[in-house]
């Protein structure tokens, strides 16, 4: 896979201690992505596709949502294209319980990583991921690195294959479109 995000530094695996969790870098190899360090201020998807000049269309949302109460809680990681928005119900029939967002503090929590940079790469095993069909067309997208200051370019199909990734048509519509 050849991705490049003009004015960020590809990390060599080398790089990767001390930087990236040892979950998210396991995963990282395992799907043979590439991870790149940006600036923590420019995390946020439009944010980094302005700052970085990478089409909005090549990235990807990971959001984190929540099913059940107490302690029947369960959480889930949807990944959706960024030009699109998640539809929670397509969550809902798959976890059974109402689903919605996870709250920020939660999401962090339950996942390991700061919030604003969550990514299926070393996601806890209890915590299922979802993908957009949409997603399956790209070669790569951009995702979080789980810490703020790495964004990484995976293959969809490697999220499936290698991480375990379910395919849920209708997980994502269009803004327009929306209502979760």
């Amino acid at each position: 896979m050849t991705v490049t995000v003009p004015g960020a530094e590809l990390l060599g695996a080398d790089d990767f201690v001390g930087r990236l969790e040892p979950a998210v870098e396991r995963d990282v190899v395992r799907t043979g992505s590439r991870a790149f360090v940006v600036d923590p201020d420019s995390s946020d998807t439009d944010e980094f596709a302005r700052r970085y000049h990478v089409p909005l269309s090549c990235c990807a949302n990971c959001l984190v949502t929540a099913s059940g109460k107490g302690e029947n809680r369960r959480y889930a990681m949807a990944l959706v294209p960024a030009t699109l928005r998640l539809v929670t119900k397509v969550i809902q029939r798959e976890m059974g319980g109402k689903t919605s967002f996870a709250r920020p503090e939660a999401a962090a929590a339950v996942t390991g990583m700061e919030f604003g940079a969550i990514t299926p790469m070393g996601r806890p095993a209890d915590v299922p991921v979802f993908i957009a069909d949409e997603l399956l067309a790209q070669e790569w997208v951009i995702v979080g690195g789980g810490v703020r200051d790495v964004k990484i370019a995976v293959s969809p199909r490697a999220i499936v294959e290698h991480l375990g990734a379910r395919i849920l048509p209708g997980l994502a519509v269009s803004p327009a479109d929306s209502a979760t």
